[in-house]
């Protein structure tokens, strides 16, 4: 739109171009009563399961790895994203949570009660299951490069390779609420439980406070963390927040 300075004989033009917010596009699983599928803006949702926690997309977009407890106890299992063909990929009597695929989708990490608990990794068919740290540990999440996996830890935030290696606090005295990594790997978005449940920002190796967005958002619960390919927008709960690509320093 254009503006003047109410002046006619004197008036200056003002050109204001606004870019809008990119438009998501993918797809998104979520839990509401069972598992769903629907696109990055909404439409199109299809109920997959009637129960079920913890979906998560591989990154070629044709499979969902979830967690179910229908035989007993919680297993995880992999679906097509059409809801088809699901299969167990984990077998035993104590609970198996809270998978993340590898980047290239060849492995999944997850929680399990087995060997006195830990992190786990598994490949993606459910073989060569493997403990990669004994310490507690919630909601891991692999990093862009498949370089780390990010996980909580009462009051602190980790970082760990996943062969076990060069576990990392990038967080301390924090009570966190969830995870998940930007595009680009610079950064960890988190709801930091402790502020009020504010959407944060960390950035991964470089120590400072966190950058915090939507504090007006504050009392509603916010979780379920989940970050574009492309770093624009991230989902949160039932929305979709606009971040102006938050991991890119330029904009």
């Amino acid at each position: 739109f254009t503006a003047s300075d109410g002046q006619a004989e004197d008036s200056e033009t003002i050109t204001i171009t606004i870019n809008p917010a990119p438009v998501p596009t993918g797809r998104i699983a979520y839990v509401d009563g069972g598992i769903w599928i629907m696109d990055a803006t909404g439409g199109n949702r299809v109920q997959l399961t009637d129960e079920g926690r913890d979906p998560e997309i591989s990154p070629d977009g044709s499979r969902i790895v979830y967690v179910s407890e229908k035989d007993g106890n919680y297993e995880i299992y992999v679906m097509g994203c059409d809801g088809s063909y699901p299969v167990r990929l984990t077998n035993n009597p104590v609970h198996d949570t809270s998978p993340s695929w590898s980047p290239d989708g060849t492995q999944i990490v997850f929680l399990s009660s087995r060997d006195a608990g830990g992190m786990f990794i598994m490949d993606a068919d459910g073989g060569n299951p493997h403990k990669i740290l004994s310490i507690e540990a919630h909601q891991p999440d692999w990093s862009p490069d498949g370089s780390k996996i990010a996980f909580l830890s009462p009051y602190a935030l980790f970082t760990v390779s996943p062969d076990g290696s060069n576990l990392t606090e990038i967080t301390k005295n924090v009570k966190l609420g969830d995870i998940c990594w930007s595009a680009d790997g610079r950064y960890i978005a988190h709801v930091v439980l402790s502020a009020g449940a504010v959407l944060g920002l960390t950035p991964v190796g470089s120590p400072g406070p966190e950058e915090q967005w939507h504090p007006s958002l504050i009392g509603f619960g916010i979780g379920c963390l989940t970050m574009s390919p492309y770093g624009y927008w991230v989902a949160v709960n039932n929305c979709l927040l606009y971040t102006s690509d938050a991991a890119d320093e330029e904009d």
